[in-house]
């Protein structure tokens, strides 16, 4: 063998061993797997987000039919009326979107780790950026728009109290009785709210059972209409909203920190 030829095979040896996974040191090798396990475990939450916004996407999908079912049966109030469909449609689309695309991240980002493909993880991370890009829009413009968000949020609880015991809404009828027991509420702004409901329509001056401070009380109190001169101390007269928003205020904290471990 010429020397020449011994010179280039000693090369390429070395650059042989070099690829070789076993070359590397054992603590480089830990520490890549760690990573990797990390990159895993923290899209899997991000999975779970995704397909959570689909399943909400999907639902909304499905209340745009409930809304135009009760007008159909002749609840067309301030609180459902066609203007408000477009909102529900455009939040729907928005999550169905948003899911897809948290889903698709995730993938790159699994997909490029587990083959260490350096022009996917490229694409993963621009992705990122601009997701966090509009996150960062996105709280200025709430900060900026705080009551807007508020009056719309209150309108979307009005809205969701009129599928209250209606057929086939059972899951919105269990859901609003548990929020009102946990929080001790009544209605979005106040206990009155109920009486502008479909819900209200069928049952005068009365409110769900769940606004009573008392539920062994029910029987006494449910016996007809509810006399709000004289036993509206039974029931609780505070808004949920109010509470949500206490709440919310309340675990601030704990909110920025999620956020801020998210960035």
């Amino acid at each position: 063998m010429t020397k020449a030829k011994q010179i280039e095979y000693c090369s390429l040896s070395k650059e042989m061993d070099l690829d070789e996974p076993h070359n590397i040191q054992p603590w480089k090798r830990l520490s890549f797997q760690c990573a990797k396990t990390f990159v895993f475990i923290f899209n899997g939450f991000f999975w779970l987000l995704g397909w959570t916004l689909i399943g909400v996407g999907i639902s909304l999908q499905s209340s745009i039919g409930a809304h135009k079912y009760l007008a159909s049966r002749g609840y067309e109030d301030s609180v459902i009326s066609g203007k408000d469909y477009g909102g529900y449609s455009s939040a729907s689309e928005l999550c169905l979107s948003i899911g897809c695309i948290i889903l698709l991240v995730v993938l790159l980002a699994c997909c490029g780790t587990h083959t260490e493909n350096h022009l996917i993880l490229g694409i993963y991370l621009a992705i990122v950026v601009i997701f966090l890009s509009f996150e960062i829009v996105a709280i200025t413009m709430v900060s900026f728009h705080k009551e807007k968000v508020e009056q719309r949020i209150i309108n979307d609880i009005k809205l969701t109290m009129n599928f209250y015991e209606v057929k086939n809404f059972e899951g919105i009828t269990k859901s609003i009785d548990s929020f009102q027991k946990v929080f001790h509420c009544c209605g979005c702004i106040d206990y009155a709210d109920w009486f502008n409901t479909t819900w209200g329509k069928h049952h005068k001056m009365d409110v769900p059972s769940s606004c009573l401070k008392n539920n062994t009380w029910q029987e006494a109190i449910h016996q007809g209409m509810i006399d709000t001169s004289n036993t509206v101390f039974t029931i609780n007269k505070e808004g949920c909203f109010k509470h949500v928003r206490d709440y919310f205020v309340k675990n601030l904290h704990l909110f920025r920190t999620l956020i801020a471990w998210v960035l």
